[in-house]
């Protein structure tokens, strides 16, 4: 009942406000990098309203906790942000080892270059702790303490393959690819491929999937090799998604 009382307080407020939300909801139990990212960012844009109310409803304890959290939910907002972005690229159709391999690799580099922003005070990267004039050198410390320890996670979950040593190189450009990075016994059948013009048509205008899957009968080791790495999901969203329609 306190509950639901609290909620329709809050939309009175809000209205009263004429705030450009009438509802916060949050979440007990996060699964999504959206959904904490969403949550994050409806607090931080309602800040000024929920002061107001806590003030209104004489709740100190929790308006001190929200006014002294400003930089830190700002930044928040940012990294979450950029989180979800990233995610979202990740989960998208078509995706294999290899392209998540060179978007988090990719990300990776950003997240030096973060850091080097960040020591040098520039801190374009996050708007939100940026807008805080005269304030966000206070949390500087604590992002570049954020991020060499993000760094360090992805680094230590996504150990970089080495193509070149595990003979896979030549699956995602096998026209580009130098024969001696190639597994021995797949040297020949590669160097026919590479000089196949249908082939090289293929790959210019599909999917490395069709590609390899309609070169199995003229070079069937090479496609079988190429297979085997293209074949695992890259991730486990659509595994994830399924079961959450049940």
């Amino acid at each position: 009942c306190g509950f639901a009382l609290n909620t329709r307080l809050f939309k009175r407020f809000w209205l009263d406000m004429d705030s450009n939300f009438d509802v916060l909801l949050f979440y007990t139990s996060i699964r999504w990098v959206s959904a904490a990212g969403n949550v994050f960012n409806t607090v931080f844009q309602l800040r000024k309203e929920l002061d107001l109310f806590l003030q209104a409803q004489a709740k100190e304890e929790f308006q001190n906790v929200l006014t002294q959290s400003n930089l830190e939910l700002a930044y928040l907002v940012d990294i979450f942000e950029i989180l979800n972005k990233l995610n979202l690229h990740l989960q998208k159709k078509g995706e294999n080892l290899f392209s998540h391999q060179s978007i988090i690799k990719a990300f990776l580099d950003e997240l030096e270059l973060w850091i080097v922003r960040v020591k040098d005070n520039n801190l374009v990267q996050f708007p939100y702790v940026d807008a805080m004039l005269g304030e966000k050198e206070a949390i500087r410390t604590h992002i570049l303490d954020n991020l060499w320890k993000l760094q360090d996670k992805f680094q230590r979950y996504f150990l970089e393959v080495d193509r070149t040593r595990d003979g896979l190189s030549f699956i995602g450009n096998p026209f580009t690819t130098d024969v001696n990075s190639v597994p021995g016994e797949l040297q020949e059948e590669f160097l026919e491929l590479k000089n196949d013009f249908a082939a090289q048509d293929m790959y210019q205008q599909s999917t490395l999937e069709k590609l390899w899957a309609s070169v199995a009968e003229s070079y069937p080791n090479l496609s079988a090799h190429a297979v085997r790495f293209l074949l695992p999901f890259a991730s486990t969203y659509m595994c994830e998604t399924g079961f959450s329609c049940l």
